[in-house]
């Protein structure tokens, strides 16, 4: 629980907020004993599989209860974190707990992808992150339209995923399963091209 225990306070205040929110909201089926492990932990193991770069946007697609989005944002204040959530009343819990632990670098989006994407002013990201928010058939295309060319995601897995195919179709490369920790993640980038130049604004642009 190293990695865990570096947030600190506010760690454990998270999960204090995410299960007393959870009955209300269905928000995870962790017990509550194995939270530091599942939501803290598995989220930090994504630290290492990318250089995170200060001042870039960093999307958390379907994010649910704010795993791994909220833990990698305490992680990383330098990095600009949207959370999408396209359920109201879970987006609502997750502008609370941001409001609570005071994370200047989180913005809540009540949006689903394609709002999102096509809502006025949106910056695609340099890294998206998803645990678990739907199938891998049904996922990759919606966070294709939401990264920036060149940029990377990683997707918590399960252990027994497989690759799919015909993901150059969908302007993505260079997917690998790796092992981190006790997770399985998918990583994988958007094909760079001519219009990768842009520069990230960070989180202020993600306002819808």
């Amino acid at each position: 629980m190293r990695r865990a225990g570096a947030l600190g306070p506010k760690g454990e205040r998270f999960l204090d907020l995410l299960y007393a929110a959870n009955q209300r909201l269905n928000l995870t089926r962790v017990a509550r004993p194995d939270a530091p492990r599942r939501h803290l932990e598995e989220a930090l193991c994504l630290l290492d599989l990318v250089p995170w770069e200060d001042g870039a946007t960093a999307i958390d697609l379907g994010t649910g209860g704010g795993v791994p989005g909220i833990p990698l944002a305490m992680a990383l204040p330098r990095v600009h974190f949207r959370l999408l959530e396209r359920t109201r009343k879970k987006a609502g819990f997750l502008e609370a707990v941001v409001r609570e632990l005071q994370l200047s670098n989180v913005v809540v989006v009540a949006e689903d992808s394609r709002a999102h994407a096509a809502s006025r002013g949106f910056r695609p990201a340099r890294y998206l992150v998803s645990r678990a928010a739907a199938p891998l058939p049904r996922l990759l295309p919606e966070l294709a339209s939401l990264l920036a060319p060149g940029g990377t995601a990683l997707l918590l897995v399960g252990e027994r995923e497989a690759v799919p195919e015909g993901i150059a179709r969908l302007g993505l490369e260079g997917a690998e399963l790796i092992r981190s920790g006790e997770v399985t993640v998918l990583r994988l980038r958007r094909r760079a091209g001519p219009e990768a130049r842009w520069r990230d604004t960070g989180a202020a642009a993600a306002r819808p």
